[in-house]
């Protein structure tokens, strides 16, 4: 149900102040504030479902909080990955892929937005989360544009509820 989804969008690995292959303070603190936004969003809103894009980076933070939340507390709350298309993580370096794969093992539902990448596919993906949820957490410090900038507009324009975590 619309009213109880919340979804994610944020920067790829190469905007996030920190590596994403070894665990640092900053990835931590990071780590902990979206674990507190998700936590807030299921408390205060209600949120039992969170999109994800499963896009490097932010992403897979995102998703790895919801699903540590979720074995942690046995909370109610479901992760469904929103994938642009099959074969979104096969160039990526190693260590992402198999972090990627964990999460899609253990996520409670895979969508498969189209059979191969296109020119507009991540627009499409926001758009697809975006339009199914009220709210939004972005990882964002104001200063980045593409996907993350253009997520937090669309998401803006439609009214959903934004909590927005400093990297």
């Amino acid at each position: 149900m619309k009213k109880y989804t919340c979804c994610f969008a944020g920067p790829g690995p190469e905007r996030l102040p920190f590596s994403m292959t070894c665990r640092s303070l900053r990835r931590d603190f990071l780590f902990e504030r979206i674990l507190s936004a998700i936590v807030e969003k299921r408390k205060h809103d209600h949120c039992r479902t969170f999109l994800c894009g499963m896009d490097q980076g932010a992403d897979l933070l995102c998703a790895q909080a919801v699903l540590e939340l979720k074995e942690e507390f046995c909370a109610s709350i479901r992760l469904a990955c929103v994938l642009t298309y099959p074969g979104q993580a096969e160039d990526w370096p190693k260590k992402a892929r198999e972090q990627y794969q964990s999460i899609l093992e253990r996520a409670d539902k895979r969508i498969v937005l189209q059979d191969e990448e296109t020119n507009g596919c991540l627009l499409a993906q926001k758009r697809f989360m975006i339009k199914r949820s009220s709210h939004l957490i972005a990882v964002s410090n104001g200063i980045y544009g593409g996907l993350p900038a253009y997520a937090m507009d669309y998401a803006r324009k439609r009214g959903l509820s934004i909590t927005v975590i400093e990297p």
